[in-house]
């Protein structure tokens, strides 16, 4: 009997190890999910909400103009018609 025993007492040892090490590979699965559904929430919510960085340029003066130097089309054609006439 005192073999049987044994057996019995090796079989538990080696169900609570492999019980152990299965445990121990679940709990490290789900830290890994934990942390790939942290970086894909983090992933989301850049997508959602964007940081835009906005930079003013400065244009140099010679690109900037006045208001009263561009002229409309109307007054292109009307200075076009005057020096056509002029011409003739």
């Amino acid at each position: 009997m005192a073999s049987g025993q044994s057996l019995r007492e090796f079989i538990c040892k080696r169900l609570s190890a492999a019980a152990e090490e299965i445990f121990s590979e679940f709990e490290e699965t789900i830290i890994r999910y934990e942390k790939e559904i942290a970086r894909q929430r983090r992933l989301l919510e850049l997508s959602w909400n964007p940081q835009i960085n906005l930079h003013r340029i400065e244009l140099p003066l010679h690109y900037i103009r006045k208001e009263e130097e561009i002229l409309t089309d109307q007054q292109l054609w009307s200075q076009e018609r005057r020096s056509s006439l002029d011409l003739e």
